[in-house]
């Protein structure tokens, strides 16, 4: 996205993994700029964050239009996945080569849940 059509969120995602794995969590919750900025500290607007999206426990029209599922952050820059892949933890051969990534194990679970069932599409 362009700087200016990032929310709050999004637009802290670049300072550290943390951060960027709030973006996946907060998709779709409608936060405005004064409810993120209006609080003390991180720790504050990450329980805002889980608290918003424990209201929509039970909507499943919602959950099934996730399409954040997967994050990764490397180098002050933050990735988000529309999908979801199995991967394994690898070591990096200079510590400058590290990433980290995971998955936003909830919000996966959820869509699930409302989508239902299916086959996966294995690669060749």
């Amino acid at each position: 996205k362009k700087e200016n059509e990032k929310n709050a969120i999004e637009q802290h995602a670049h300072r550290s993994k943390e951060h960027c794995a709030m973006v996946c969590e907060a998709e779709n919750l409608d936060i405005s700029e004064d409810d993120y900025y209006n609080l003390k500290d991180d720790k504050e607007r990450n329980e805002m964050i889980r608290s918003r999206y424990s209201q929509k426990k039970g909507n499943k029209e919602w959950h099934a239009g996730r399409r954040c599922f997967q994050w990764r952050y490397h180098n002050n820059v933050c990735c988000i996945a529309r999908s979801f892949k199995r991967g394994k933890p690898r070591k990096e051969q200079k510590p400058e080569e590290k990433w980290t990534s995971g998955w936003f194990v909830q919000g996966i679970n959820d869509w699930i849940d409302a989508k239902g069932d299916c086959t996966p599409k294995w690669k060749d």
